[in-house]
């Protein structure tokens, strides 16, 4: 069952009614480009947009994913999880290249899932270290468009037993990695993130992301979305929040 079009209705409507709601008066520490107050080669510690791209942070978030693969889903249809994504500007390419920007990112995320049927209990765990830099360009006012350039690493394990034997298996895997997607505010408190993680192996197991960023306060951030592979075999979502140095 193909279940991307739902979702995207779903993201479509959510950003709306959060468009609709949010209040349009002037917050402190989030500037816009096209504010008149803001000179050239300006950048105030908490970025010039109310997105992420630009800025240093931390951030932590807890994942929850539904998978519909037939075997796994005997044991447990679930996977639950976190990730840690860091992110850091590189200043000197803004300024040598006005409208364009680099960020240098890591990403750490570990998911899981723990089951039993008919006495046979399997216990899974993934891990997953990313690290690379996303380009990305402002030359389009509140929308910014962005590739992301990288490695990933992933490291699975997975356990079964009887109650009498165990067999433990390991597996190491290193990819490409390449997303492209696009950051967009929605008002200075607000913005959105929208994003495919290509899968170079299986494209039509790439996921796609469709985040909401809101700002209650200049640092501190809150970001939580949905999830969903193309072939629409896992659907879930994303939930946390971050601190902006």
């Amino acid at each position: 069952m193909h279940r991307l079009p739902i979702v995207l209705l779903l993201s479509a409507a959510f950003i709306s009614v959060v468009a609709n709601e949010a209040s349009a008066q002037n917050y402190p520490g989030v500037v816009r480009l096209d504010d008149p107050a803001v000179g050239a080669g300006a950048y105030p510690p908490t970025g010039r947009h109310s997105g992420l791209l630009g800025k240093m942070y931390l951030q932590g978030r807890y994942l929850h994913i539904e998978g519909d693969d037939p075997v796994v889903s005997q044991f447990d249809d679930t996977l639950q999880g976190f990730d840690v994504f860091f992110n850091a500007p590189i200043p000197w390419f803004h300024a040598v290249t006005p409208g364009m920007g680099v960020d240098a990112f890591f990403n750490y995320a570990r998911v899981g899932l723990d089951g039993t049927n008919s006495g046979l209990s399997v216990d899974a765990d993934v891990q997953v270290y990313r690290a690379g830099a996303t380009l990305y360009a402002e030359f389009y006012g509140p929308i910014r468009p962005f590739v992301q350039v990288g490695a990933e690493h992933g490291a699975n394990s997975i356990r079964i037993s009887d109650g009498f034997t165990s067999l433990r298996v390991k597996d190491y895997n290193t990819y490409l990695l390449l997303n492209v997607g696009v950051e967009a505010d929605i008002n200075q408190m607000a913005s959105t993130r929208l994003m495919l993680e290509i899968d170079t192996d299986q494209f039509e197991s790439s996921p796609f992301t469709a985040d909401l960023i809101l700002w209650p306060d200049p640092r501190f951030f809150l970001r939580g979305g949905l999830y969903v592979t193309l072939d629409g075999n896992e659907i879930g979502g994303q939930v946390g929040a971050g601190f902006v140095f």
